[in-house]
């Protein structure tokens, strides 16, 4: 009886407003506007009424259905007691559910769109510091770090203005150099730069710049390969990408922008649509185990590599496990995705 009360509560409510909470953005039937699962340059996704008075999507690249195929894109779900239960309490069967990854990030964007971040690099060449910490900690050659983007930088200079007060100075004034024993980064992560100081003693101060949720490090890379992988992994960090690209037989390595946050539907689709396998490699400690099986529950396409079992109490992640030289440990993860085929 209650799936019952929940498909006519569902299809009596105003599904137009139910698509608007779900996707976080107003909606009108029969304008286009960028697809929200996916990267858009042409606006492609519609949605209208139907005869029966339910409303229908369109992706013109991707799919289309109702409003539960709606729900299930967004929370990146196939379990539909899950989604008609979120979609009864939205209509007003009950209190709100949380905002799905998509609605997140648009408020996340409109929130920050109240600032203007604009970066101004000085670079500078590569240099002995630089060969000790990429070379002597990781055995990274300087080809693979150019070519994802990341350079050496001799100074950065970060502005933040109010939007609509440009014109007066800006608000906030960052300059950061670099030295010798604090080498300065700047990594380019499509539009957008982020500075690292990876040696920086206060945790807090090794990175800034303007990247938000919507960037993601490695992708234009795994679309530009020349050899399509077998395997791409979403990792926690710009680092353990690059060395999982290196280190990994036949695999690309991705990150979002923070380790604390869900990848947006379209970066998993555009991951997918290579035809690799995808996988998932986060730190190996609480927060990384959480946010690792938040991940798998709402991406069910992803699967989690498990760490080796001897790992080292100190390398929580790749990158520490290259730099440790833990041979037979990161060959645990190669035979996990051998596993996979």
């Amino acid at each position: 009886m209650a799936r019952v009360d929940r498909r006519t509560t569902i299809a009596q409510a105003d599904q137009l407003k139910l698509a608007e909470k779900i996707l976080g953005q107003e909606l009108k039937p029969g304008r286009a506007i960028p697809s929200p699962f996916r990267k858009d340059k042409h606006p492609s996704f519609n949605v209208f009424i139907g005869r029966d008075g339910q409303l229908r999507w369109k992706d013109f690249a991707c799919d289309n259905g109702d409003i539960y195929e709606l729900a299930k894109q967004a929370w990146g779900t196939q379990d539909f007691a899950e989604v008609s239960k979120k979609l009864y309490a939205m209509a007003g069967g009950a209190d709100a559910p949380p905002l799905s990854p998509i609605a997140s990030s648009y408020q996340k964007l409109a929130r920050a769109s109240h600032h203007v971040t604009e970066i101004q690099v000085v670079k500078r060449t590569w240099g002995p510091e630089d060969a000790n910490y990429w070379n002597g900690r990781y055995r990274l050659p300087i080809e693979l770090l150019e070519e994802y983007g990341i350079a050496p930088a001799a100074s950065v200079r970060i502005s933040t203005y109010e939007q609509e007060g440009k014109i007066n100075p800006a608000d906030t004034v960052i300059t950061i150099f670099h030295r010798s024993e604090n080498p300065l980064y700047v990594i380019q992560i499509g539009q957008h730069v982020k500075a690292y100081r990876p040696l920086n003693p206060n945790r807090k101060g090794r990175y800034f710049g303007n990247t938000t949720g919507q960037d993601l490090f490695g992708m234009k890379q795994l679309q530009e390969a020349t050899t399509k992988p077998r395997y791409v992994v979403f990792t926690a960090g710009q680092k353990d990408a690059i060395n999982a690209t290196h280190y990994l037989h036949e695999t690309r390595g991705l990150s979002t922008n923070a380790e604390g946050m869900y990848p947006e539907p379209w970066m998993v689709q555009e991951a997918m649509q290579t035809g690799a396998k995808l996988f998932l490699l986060y730190d190996n400690d609480a927060t990384g185990a959480m946010w690792s099986q938040r991940i798998i529950e709402r991406y069910p396409m992803i699967t989690l590599l498990k760490p080796y079992p001897d790992w080292p109490e100190n390398a929580k992640d790749l990158s520490d496990l290259v730099e440790r030289r833990c041979h037979e440990a990161i060959a645990s993860l190669d035979r996990q995705l051998d596993k996979s085929q």
